[in-house]
């Protein structure tokens, strides 16, 4: 029960780690070694000498010694594998700007994949006829659509009707 509100006090106090070992005669007769740990630990290397606080305390009770081992990773620790990017400005965002404004206008517009009945295949079809959005499907013919590979004549009429459904919503 001490060793998890010790734990919990350091934590609270803003260590990114805690881990408190106590060892003895706790209960009894018989050694015991009881381990509380939170957050991040690090034991061993370069790092757990940088950002490690250790502590050693001996406690003398009436059945024997009781060690605690406290360690601690300090609040501003920074570790190997954390890194922070740096956002340089160059010219090079005004292009991006410009670009990214183009493509949420192609997003704006809906998908011909989009429509019921259009799949990637029949997609790349009508990219070869020279269809690459829904307003130039809209002016193909139920006649043409059919007479594109992998759209018979229901399948045509299908993406006519969700293009009607489609132009209702937006009108």
């Amino acid at each position: 029960r001490a060793g998890h509100s010790i734990v919990r006090r350091i934590m609270d106090a803003g260590a990114k780690g805690c881990q408190v070992i106590i060892a003895g005669k706790l209960i009894g007769a018989r050694h015991r070694t009881e381990k509380f740990t939170e957050g991040h630990i690090k034991y061993c290397g370069e790092t757990a000498r940088e950002v490690m606080d250790e502590g050693y305390a001996v406690a003398k009770r009436k059945p024997g010694i009781i060690g605690v081992k406290v360690r601690i990773m300090k609040p501003e620790a920074k570790l190997p594998d954390e890194i922070t990017l740096k956002i340089v400005p160059t010219e090079q965002k005004e292009e991006k700007t410009e670009e990214t404004e183009k493509k949420e206008a192609e997003e704006e517009t809906k998908k011909i994949t989009d429509i019921k009945g259009v799949g990637d295949a029949t997609a790349k079809e009508l990219e070869k006829r020279g269809v690459k959005s829904v307003e130039d499907l809209q002016e193909l013919s139920v006649d043409e659509l059919a007479s594109i590979k992998g759209i018979g004549k229901k399948t045509a009429k299908e993406i006519k009707e969700q293009l009607k459904k489609i132009s209702s919503e937006e009108g």
